[in-house]
Order: C-alpha cells, then sequence, then structure tokens
C-alpha cells in the first residue's frame, strides 16, 4: 500500500519538531551555565567530530537507501556489509577526530577531548542502520533515529550541566548519552547473527564506491558549515566562537523545515521511475519551502533581541546581530538543501560539488578578511556570502542536470498550495 507524501511529512513534522524544541532548550541550558566562552569551547570541542563525521559516514545512509531503493541488493547482505564498514571507518574517524582535536583546537584537554569523540562510533552505526529504513520508505523507523537522540540529551544536559554543574565536561557528557542510547535501541532492534556471518566484500564494495561519492561530497558541504568555526578557533576567541555558534545555531533550526520534506523526497527519489516528473514535483516543494522559510525569517529577524535574551541571557546580545547577518544566506540555501537531495536519490550527489567548492573557497577567504576585526561577525557575513553563492549556484546546475528549466523552478502556480490541501503522491 502506497503510503502519502503528506502522511509522511506529518509524522517527519512531528519528529523535527521535538529535534528542534529539545535542541532549542539545550542550547539555552548550555548557554545559561557555561557562559559565551563555555559555550564557545564547547562548540570548538565538536567541530572536528561532526565534520569527519560525514567522511566516516562513507555515504552508507544515501548509498544504502540507494541500493535497496533500486533493489540492487537483499537487505540481509546489507546488514552484514554495514557492519563489516562500520567496524573500519569508526575507528578511522574516532582516531583522526582525536588527532586534529589535540594538534589544532585550541580547547582539548584531558577530559574533554575523549568526550568529544566517544560519540563517533555509536552515531554512525545508528546512521548506517537508518539508511536501511530510509531506503525501505519506513519514515516512521527513521524519524525515531532522529528524535530520540535529541530527547536524551536534552534530558542529559538537565542532569549533568543544571543539576550537577559540571561545565563543558558535562556538556560533552550529554552529548554523548543521545548516540549511546539510539545505538543500543538500533542494535536490539537490528542485530547481527554472528552463526551465519559473511564478509560481503562485494555488496562492501559497491557501498563504498558510491558511498565514497556522497561522502566527499557531504564532507565538502559541511565543511561549508563548519569552517567559519575553525576559523574562529583559531583567529579569535573561545567568547566571540559562542557567540556565533549560539547564532548560526538558531538560525539553521529554519532549515528542518525542508529537511523534513527532503529525507522523504531522497527515499522516494531513489524509487521513482519518472524522474523529470519528480523533479517537478520536488520544485512545487522548494517554492513552498521558501515561503515558508521567507516568513520564518522575517520573523527571526524582527525578533531576534528578544529571542535571544530569553533563551541565551543579555550576556550573548552578539548572537543576535550574527542572527540576522546570517539569515538571507540561510534562505537563499533552502534551494540547494531541499533540490540536493533529489539528484542524491538520483545517485549524483557529486553533481553538489560544482556549487559547494566554489562557495567553500569564498567562505575560507572571506572569513580570513574578517574574522580577526569583526570576529563573529565577520564569521556570519562569510557565510551568509558563501550560502548565496551555493544555493544560486546550484539552482543553475540542478536546473540543467534535470532538465527542468529555472522559470519552471521558481515560478509559482495557483496549484502549488494543493500540496497542502490534497494528498500528494510522490511515487
Amino acid at each position: 500500500m502506497g503510503i502519502t507524501f503528506l502522511a509522511d511529512a506529518l509524522g517527519m513534522a512531528r519528529s523535527k519538531g521535538t529535534i528542534i524544541i529539545c535542541g532549542v532548550a539545550s542550547a539555552a541550558l548550555t548557554a545559561r551555565y557555561l557562559g559565551p566562552a563555555g559555550s564557545g569551547a564547547y562548540a570548538g570541542l565538536l567541530v572536528y567530530p561532526g565534520l569527519f563525521m560525514s567522511l566516516g559516514a562513507m555515504g552508507v545512509r544515501q548509498s544504502s537507501a540507494y541500493l535497496l531503493g533500486r533493489k540492487a541488493v537483499d537487505e540481509v547482505s546489507l546488514r552484514y556489509a554495514i557492519f563489516n564498514v562500520w567496524l573500519g571507518t569508526a575507528l578511522l574517524t574516532t582516531v583522526i577526530s582525536w588527532l586534529l582535536i589535540s594538534n589544532f583546537s585550541s580547547f582539548h584537554g584531558r577530559w574533554e577531548t575523549p568526550l568529544a569523540v566517544a560519540a563517533i562510533p555509536f552515531s554512525l552505526y545508528a546512521s548506517y542502520i537508518s539508511g536501511i529504513y530510509l531506503g525501505q520508505n519506513r519514515i516512521g523507523k527513521l524519524n525515531q533515529v532522529d528524535w530520540i537522540p535529541a530527547l536524551v540529551v536534552l534530558g542529559a544536559n538537565i542532569v549533568f550541566v543544571a543539576v550537577l554543574k559540571l561545565g563543558v565536561p558535562g556538556a560533552l557528557l550529554a552529548q554523548l548519552a543521545g548516540p549511546v542510547v539510539i545505538f543500543a535501541i538500533v542494535a536490539v532492534r537490528n542485530p547481527i547473527s554472528f552463526r551465519g556471518y559473511r564478509f560481503q566484500p562485494d555488496v562492501m564494495l559497491q557501498l563504498l564506491r558510491l558511498g565514497a561519492v556522497y561522502a566527499l561530497s557531504m564532507l565538502v558541504i559541511n565543511l561549508n558549515y563548519r569552517v567559519d568555526l575553525i576559523l574562529l578557533d583559531r583567529l579569535s576567541t573561545a567568547a566571540e566562537l559562542g557567540f556565533y555558534s549560539k547564532g548560526a545555531g538558531l538560525t539553521q533550526y529554519l532549515w528542518q523545515i525542508p529537511m523534513l520534506l527532503s529525507t522523504i523526497v531522497f527515499a522516494r527519489s531513489a524509487n521513482a521511475s519518472d524522474d523529470l516528473d519528480f523533479s517537478r514535483k520536488v520544485a512545487r516543494l522548494l517554492r513552498m519551502s521558501i515561503l515558508i522559510i521567507g516568513a520564518g525569517s522575517i520573523a527571526l529577524f524582527l525578533l531576534a533581541d528578544w529571542i535571544v535574551n530569553v533563551l541565551y541571557g543579555a550576556v550573548f546580545s552578539r548572537s543576535a546581530e550574527a542572527i540576522r547577518i546570517l539569515l538571507p544566506g540561510v534562505l537563499i540555501m533552502t534551494i540547494f538543501k531541499v533540490m540536493n537531495m533529489d539528484l542524491a536519490g538520483k545517485g549524483k550527489p557529486w553533481v553538489a560539488m560544482f556549487a559547494m567548492l566554489p562557495a567553500l573557497a569564498v567562505n575560507v577567504g572571506v572569513n580570513l578578511l574578517l574574522i580577526p576585526s569583526m570576529g563573529a561577525n565577520g564569521a556570519a557575513w562569510a557565510s551568509t556570502i558563501s550560502y548565496s553563492i551555493a544555493g544560486m549556484a546550484f539552482a543553475v546546475v540542478y536546473s540543467r542536470v534535470v532538465g527542468l528549466p529555472l522559470s519552471e523552478m521558481f515560478r509559482f502556480r495557483r496549484d502549488d498550495y494543493d500540496f497542502i490541501l490534497h494528498r500528494l503522491r510522490l511515487r
């Protein structure tokens, strides 16, 4: 029985709503108890693990979904291959992140460094297995992999940061708790039978051949999101890093709107029989996302001072300035957020590089120019310029790759609102 897009979207909306509420509450709590400098140290310690998670993930989630969606492999063989890949990538990514924090971060310490990297193996395994859910269109199971860790992290922050007052190590412990819990749940639900264990080198090769392209693409994309944090760590103060990380964190919650759609888009794109027709439907989702995020951006621009004061306190007033600078880029980047999942679902993740590599180069250059004199605001300007370039460039590239004119992508139609009023099947 076909599952309507609207039903999946509502389930995903509940999941993303939980993630946003828990994420904002956790950010507010850590801001109040850690202050700007502590918040900066916390963000700086998690930069490299977050960045190299995308490399360690090796695109296994996306390639698993693609291979299952196209029925190129069976589920049992895929599970063994995923387990084998995980053993190697978890170790490699953890070691690389540890070395980078120890040698390039200003905030490494006896307890901080191991706590910062400890979550990597647990997060990777859950991410890998969620690719099976994605390929099977089991959106409900996929949602749980996303919202359960966010809820656990919030509870752990209350205990370790607010009650026990463990500072930055406490916040890192809380960040570790979420991946550990979801790992336990996923491992129980998807046990590996070692009695019938198989190495599956052919399936592993398929996973890694396609996954390596996804991984490289995701590494470039995530580097574009995180290079400002790395350069703030090197060129400015912990407080400036704290101001920026809290402001950027709030603006990026706006992306949860297209992300709740794009996950479903990827799953349906991997199974779509008419690629061009599907891309037209994705363009409709883009137009609706632009409207919603545009309204949210205006509200956040006007209320930034009040929101920051309520959530983080007056000491974080500089974060409101960063928010206003970031919002135009966040809105334009929505183009990439929605449309890239369609191409990734079609097995073409490499297309993103045509937009993201130039944007990354601009991001680094502007950050180097502005951070020494402007701190958090300089990083915000670099990001909004980079995001704008990436979004506009990707629109052109996407149009050419799928054969959909730009005018058709962005021209609003009266029947666009059928997306909300009727059941739309993206199959």
